[in-house]
């Protein structure tokens, strides 16, 4: 008969492998850097950082940002943006049936970006397309949004109890780059340009100084 802390490291690792099967390996390798037992926060922050500028920058393998999904007959009941991504595929030829793994990417291509299932592309075909359609740095950092925030609140939140920036608080630190990107790229700054490598690096030298500064404890 299994000891409960068998059954209890059983159901961890169920659970972990539910979780790397939901999620593209960037942001599954990203949530579970925080399990590390000797990591500080000062280590945990800097990995975010530098993870969150390589994806901004497109400095990250394509192949760690593809997801997976099975093609259930109910999806166009169930997922809506699988017929999305469907009706997609048949314009280039591709016909995937029921039961049929497909894969995908999210790309920012500036149309209907409420409809998640109109900015997935099938990565291949993105590739010897030339990659024109860069990818969509919001919708990777909502996938691993609140699983990290919320782990990262549970490792160090005493840290950062009553602490607050912008009324976010600091116990959410991927919540908070998002907001700093999105207020930045609104910004009427004409430097700001994300067609260049000069652009990005330009907005990514913003964030590090004030998400250093907001957290002060990264030297």
């Amino acid at each position: 008969m299994m000891s409960v802390e068998e059954n209890s490291v059983s159901r961890s690792e169920v659970s972990k492998m539910r979780l790397k099967r939901s999620l593209s390996m960037f942001s599954f390798n990203l949530i579970t850097s925080l399990e590390r037992e000797d990591q500080t926060v000062e280590e945990a922050l800097k990995i975010l950082l530098l993870n969150v500028k390589n994806l901004f920058m497109g400095n990250v393998n394509v192949e760690d940002l593809i997801k997976r999904k099975t093609i259930n007959s109910d999806y166009k009941y169930e997922s809506f943006y699988i017929k999305l991504f469907l009706n997609y595929l048949a314009t280039k030829g591709k016909f995937p049936d029921t039961g049929d793994k497909i894969s995908f990417i999210f790309v920012d291509n500036g149309i209907n970006k409420d409809l998640i299932g109109n900015t997935m592309r099938d990565p291949y075909l993105w590739r010897i397309e030339g990659k024109l359609e860069p990818l969509n740095f919001n919708l990777y950092m909502k996938e691993f949004e609140t699983k990290y925030d919320k782990l990262f609140n549970t490792k160090f939140g005493n840290l950062f109890e009553n602490k607050f920036f912008n009324l976010i608080p600091l116990n959410k630190p991927v919540r908070i780059i998002l907001l700093l990107v999105n207020n930045l790229l609104k910004s009427p700054d004409e430097e700001i340009k994300r067609d260049t490598k000069n652009g990005e690096e330009y907005i990514m030298t913003i964030i590090e100084k004030r998400f250093n500064k907001i957290y002060k404890i990264i030297s």
